[in-house]
């Protein structure tokens, strides 16, 4: 399933990374407080297991849409629960007439910088929600995207935005509750790791990491996804997500989440 288009994303949880599959599921173990017997549409769900989530944590029904079917087809088949949906839907396009339903919590995660009108992407989400319904959306921080420079990210965000954009995207329409910034946390040994891996090669580097991961699935031995994904600790984070500080033009968090309200 794994190819160059979607390969900054979770399509499945049998290659995924440790870290990154934990970064991606420290954002849905935040979402789960808002979504006790709540309707809640999850966008760009990936391969469905924080949809799985959300449903098995209490949201009373979940709808998680995404471009890629290969993704879709695997959530369909790996993370199916009564209450819990999937459709394949481009959110770059008009798709709240599609979906034709309304939702009190909606769920965006590193989305909006995969688009190019961000101002039609909101306006279909209003469509979806009532006053007092819910928005939880987070993006990564152009601030720290330009400073990393990282080539690979460039291919697949169209647009990203700084804090100060996205609370002008969305403040005509949304009352903002919380603004939170991600902050990642290496305890000495993972900085030690690092620091070896700055030495190696690249070619030597990826080779080493694929093996990394084919071994730790392999001496987990996990049945399924929902068993890897029950047996992923978050309790020691190495990605958190905090109310927000600062941000300088050299220096910001990497993420940015913002929980708000409709008007």
């Amino acid at each position: 399933m794994k190819d160059e288009k979607h390969q900054e994303r979770v399509d499945d949880l049998e290659t995924v990374e440790e870290y990154i599959l934990t970064r991606h599921l420290i954002k849905y173990d935040l979402a789960k407080r808002y979504i006790k017997n709540k309707r809640v549409l999850d966008i760009a769900c990936g391969c469905g297991d924080g949809s799985y989530i959300l449903k098995t944590n209490g949201a009373k029904s979940v709808l998680g849409i995404d471009i890629c079917k290969e993704a879709i087809s695997y959530a369909k088949e790996n993370f199916k629960i009564k209450g819990l949906n999937y459709a394949v839907l481009n959110a770059e396009k008009p798709f709240a007439k599609k979906i034709n339903q309304k939702f009190d919590i909606i769920i965006s995660f590193e989305t909006l910088e995969h688009l190019v009108n961000h101002e039609q992407f909101i306006n279909e989400l209003k469509k979806m929600m009532g006053k007092g319904d819910t928005l939880i959306l987070s993006t990564p921080n152009k601030t720290v995207c330009n400073i990393i420079k990282n080539k690979k990210l460039k291919n697949y965000h169209v647009k990203e935005v700084r804090r100060k954009e996205l609370i002008n995207l969305l403040k005509r329409d949304f009352y903002i509750k919380e603004i939170l910034q991600a902050r990642i946390i290496y305890p000495i040994p993972t900085l030690l790791k690092y620091k070896l891996l700055s030495l190696i090669p690249r070619n030597i580097k990826d080779y080493l990491k694929k093996r990394l991961i084919q071994q730790e699935i392999k001496e987990k031995q996990f049945k399924d996804s929902k068993e890897r994904l029950i047996e992923t600790n978050l309790s020691k984070p190495h990605y958190q997500y905090v109310p927000w500080k600062y941000e300088s033009k050299f220096k910001g968090p990497m993420d940015i989440m913002v929980i708000c309200t409709k008007k």
